[in-house]
């Protein structure tokens, strides 16, 4: 077809993106699907143990982790906190499938092959978790760094391995949505569980501080109530860990 009169093809194409970063949707619908609701910033009180961490909040939103797969080094001991890394075999990343397994395994050997004290990895794996797991066991990563894996989604035998090895889960509210997200967030142990955003949606967007909190306050009501405690008891034992993973 023509274009038509007074319109540019390239007018309406989207930008390329930087490595790394989720592409853009042309559908707003779908681009703010990711990002903490905004009504939950107007109807939700912040608990004081919320707001605590404010303060690790403000400085992850400004926080640019270093690219160890393309860097070509070893992992510098100064690198204390590594991701979000790991593996999308979702149809949209599929044809990268064997890069990604290669610079995975690139990022895990660097940190197993330098250790550091209170290291934490976050690990990202979408249809991918058997294999994350797998190379976070060739280079026995768990044992010399705190692995969280983020949104959790594998099957309930890469849940036990999880579990086996050590590692930490952040929920959202995305995956408290889900039946399985319920189940898995039910039967870990609480020490094991960690609050996220998932946000902003892409790098760069706008997300602001009030929106981070509400959404991980609304996070925090859904995993008491599938807990079947309160978040008096609930939100001091994640704060107790969050803090003492990123040392605040």
């Amino acid at each position: 077809m023509r274009p038509r009169r007074g319109l540019s093809p390239r007018r309406h194409a989207l930008p390329p993106e930087p490595h790394g970063e989720r592409p853009r949707s042309r559908s707003r619908r779908t681009a703010t699907r990711y990002r903490p609701a905004r009504r939950h910033a107007r109807t939700v009180r912040v608990p004081g143990s919320v707001r605590a961490l404010r303060r690790g909040t403000q400085r992850a939103c400004r926080f640019r982790a270093p690219s160890l797969a393309h860097r070509g080094g070893p992992c510098r001991r100064e690198d204390g906190c590594v991701g979000e890394v790991g593996l999308d075999f979702s149809r949209a990343h599929a044809s990268t499938r064997a890069a990604q397994l290669c610079a995975f395994d690139r990022i895990v050997a660097a940190c197993a092959a330098q250790p550091r004290a209170g290291r934490v990895v976050s690990i990202h794996a979408v249809h991918a978790a058997t294999e994350a797991l797998d190379i976070l066991e060739r280079h026995g990563l768990p044992a010399h760094a705190t692995c969280i894996f983020h949104w959790f989604s594998g099957s309930g035998e890469d849940l036990n391995r999880l579990r086996a090895l050590g590692c930490l889960v952040s929920v959202n509210e995305c995956m408290l949505a889900t039946r399985r997200g319920r189940a898995y967030a039910r039967q870990l142990p609480e020490d094991a569980l960690l609050l996220e955003t998932d946000a902003p949606a892409w790098l760069d967007a706008p997300c602001s501080a009030a929106e981070l909190e509400a959404s991980l306050a609304h996070t925090l009501s859904l995993l008491a109530e599938i807990r079947g405690t309160s978040t008096q008891t609930l939100a001091p034992a994640l704060a107790e860990t969050s803090v003492r993973l990123l040392r605040l």
